[in-house]
């Protein structure tokens, strides 16, 4: 691509600048191409049984269900030796990977420090394992080709794997590379944390599984569209009690009660004065009006209440 080959001119003048053939780098004031983003594609968690009984068929289900399961980068899948395993603990160490370089497989080391890690598998990983040990007891590798007995090529993964989506009937443009997406979007769909999930894929922050690996799918779109309908819905009944409350408290008698050092003295209806004329209440029957004068102490208009 444009970026790679600029790239790769970058540092060759770089180093012709520090060798003092060039004064200045003339890449570094290049103006690059927009990087395109590119949409990362998930197998549909209702056709990833469909994937794994291709799988089965194929006779590499424990390789596949382990990838599914922990979303391992190609070369480490291939890569990994028996030795890795650690039945007791339940637990798979990675540590290499396997690149081809001159038409050779190499072994290096992983990607990054955080790519070396252990991870922690489930019984059925563990299960499937063992019963492909028994296939090859005596190769090191923990999936050996069936043609040469070494190691898969990382390529030749990718040739299985178009196969299986081929055999499940899967449209959807999955990559290999997609099923360690596929892992991360289910896991955080499960409930697994970000932080997890970062660790198992061997990132050095959550934020970065989010942003890269992480697809947000038809169903956590309506999810998040019904809880926010769900926090809408309990703010409208929020507003709507407010309101009746109002609408209440304006057809309430609108009477105001004075208090003073907590005993009840009196009561004026909203807006009227002092000596304001009111229907008695003592007897429902009585109906003659009189005059209430309340006469307060000035010393006791510090302890009112209204």
């Amino acid at each position: 691509t444009i970026r790679g080959l600029h790239t790769m001119l970058r540092q060759c003048l770089e180093q012709a600048v520090t060798e003092r053939l060039i004064p200045y780098n003339p890449a570094n004031g290049c103006r690059l191409p927009k990087k395109e983003k590119k949409k990362m594609q998930i197998i549909p968690p209702e056709k990833i049984r469909d994937y794994l009984k291709a799988a089965e068929e194929w006779g590499v289900l424990p390789m596949f269900y382990l990838e599914l399961s922990t979303g391992l980068r190609r070369g480490e899948l291939v890569a990994l030796l028996w030795s890795d395993l650690n039945l007791q603990t339940k637990t798979l160490t990675v540590s290499k990977s396997v690149s081809r370089g001159k038409g050779e497989l190499v072994v290096t080391e992983p990607k990054t420090e955080n790519s070396v890690r252990e991870i922690y598998l489930s019984d059925e990983a563990i299960r499937l394992l063992v019963e492909e040990r028994k296939k090859h007891p005596f190769s090191p590798y923990m999936f050996p080709s069936p043609k040469t007995g070494g190691m898969y090529g990382p390529d030749c993964v990718g040739r299985i794997h178009k196969k299986l989506l081929e055999k499940a009937g899967i449209e959807e443009h999955v990559r290999f590379h997609d099923l360690r997406h596929t892992f991360s979007t289910l896991a955080i769909q499960s409930g697994i944390d970000p932080k997890t999930v970062a660790e198992i894929l061997g990132h050095a922050s959550a934020e970065f599984s989010l942003d890269v690996y992480t697809h947000v799918t038809a169903g956590m779109k309506k999810e998040a569209a019904q809880k926010i309908s769900g926090f809408m819905a309990s703010v409208g009944k929020g507003q709507e009690m407010s309101r009746k409350a109002y609408t209440v408290c304006r057809k309430c008698s609108g009477r105001r009660r004075f208090f003073t050092s907590g005993a009840f003295r009196s009561e004026i209806p909203f807006g009227s004065r002092l000596g304001q004329t009111e229907k008695s209440q003592n007897s429902p029957s009585e109906k003659v009006l009189k005059t209430q004068k309340i006469r307060l102490k000035s010393k006791d208009f510090s302890r009112i209440w209204s």
